[in-house]
């Protein structure tokens, strides 16, 4: 699965891009986390290529909770392809 995901985003890192970096892609992250809602475990519109240090700082910002967390699955969100 995971070579799917990187492929269709060129395994560029996405939270990098969305602050208008270039970056590889490392991990497979899941915009809303497995132990949250196993169902959208597979789900390809959960899934988005990070770099480990995007990885470290989406997972800092779903620490705090609340709004933060929201505000990046959302940022998140936006990068995420849409079947055309």
């Amino acid at each position: 699965m995971a070579r799917a995901v990187n492929a269709v985003y060129g395994y560029k890192d996405q939270w990098a891009a969305s602050e208008g970096k270039l970056a590889a892609s490392e991990i497979i992250h899941h915009i809303v986390p497995a132990e949250e809602d196993p169902e959208k475990f597979w789900e390809i519109s959960n899934l988005i290529p990070v770099s480990r240090a995007s990885h470290d700082e989406i997972h800092a910002l779903y620490r705090q909770g609340g709004a933060v967390k929201l505000a990046a699955q959302e940022r998140l969100r936006e990068r995420v392809k849409r079947p055309e």
